[in-house]
């Protein structure tokens, strides 16, 4: 048996780079279900084991009512604010009070 089958997975940042990877990959795994919480809607389709929650990191209510619907077995945190090329520089204490 597979340590993940049968387990609901919320993942932070799952329309992000390395989120979309990871949900895929948890997608095609038997017995999960995964559940992206974002900013974003997701541009890429997933399987029918996949669902999308619109949120945002920041609001601690929004976080609280998504685990209390989703109900989790396994979170795994991916979101972050990076922003383009250049947007660090200039945003610094935006980027840092987003992702600490």
């Amino acid at each position: 048996m597979n340590s993940i089958e049968g387990k609901r997975i919320l993942v932070t940042g799952g329309s992000g780079f390395i989120g979309t990877e990871m949900v895929r990959r948890l997608s095609e795994e038997r017995g999960t279900d995964v559940v992206i919480f974002c900013r974003n809607t997701p541009s890429e389709a997933f399987g029918q084991n996949v669902d999308y929650l619109s949120g945002d990191l920041r609001n601690d209510v929004g976080i609280r009512r998504a685990l209390s619907h989703v109900r989790p077995n396994l979170v795994v945190h991916l979101a972050a604010n990076t922003g383009p090329r250049g947007y660090q520089e200039l945003n610094r204490e935006q980027i840092y009070n987003d992702n600490v």
